[in-house]
């Protein structure tokens, strides 16, 4: 049992360090899609995940992951409020959010070691600790998003 845990704690740091670093190289470019980043109606800008979570009493308490991966754009100030600079936020939430749920469903590989019940106590581990981030993702990146737009409307 003590090497079972081990092993899975060792997997889960291999997951987060390899996953963190490996989308921390990525080009930004690659986060310019909107399909896969969507925010959709039923969102209210974000908001649902206020009312449902009461995301801003916890979401400050969550760590930035270029406190350890220095290569990334740390989440957690915003320099400027210049239209670049929110071009470059929002485009790095992007790339936080697809990081928490790559890593999310990184749990299923637990069942190619582990019992079922130790493999799904492992996916509830992922979700536990991938959700925060990625609900946080999901409600501040629409208000940076339309805070771009309206500072490239008034550009022009």
């Amino acid at each position: 049992m003590k090497q079972l845990v081990l092993r899975n704690i060792a997997a889960w740091s291999l997951i987060n360090i390899g996953n963190s670093f490996v989308m921390s190289k990525l080009p930004v470019k690659l986060f310019s899609t909107r399909k896969l980043f969507k925010t959709y109606r039923w969102e209210h800008g974000g908001e649902l995940w206020q009312i449902v979570f009461n995301v801003k009493a916890w979401k400050h308490r969550l760590p930035d992951g270029t406190l350890f991966i220095k290569s990334g754009h740390n989440k957690s100030v915003l320099p400027d409020y210049r239209a670049a600079t929110l071009n470059t936020f929002f485009l790095e939430m992007r790339r936080a959010e697809l990081t928490h749920w790559i890593t999310m469903t990184a749990g299923l590989l637990f069942f190619f070691w582990n019992p079922r019940w130790a493999a799904l106590l492992n996916i509830l581990f992922g979700i536990i600790s991938n959700a925060p981030f990625i609900i946080t993702q999901r409600y501040n990146r629409p208000r940076i998003e339309k805070l771009y737009h309206q500072k490239q409307h008034n550009r022009m």
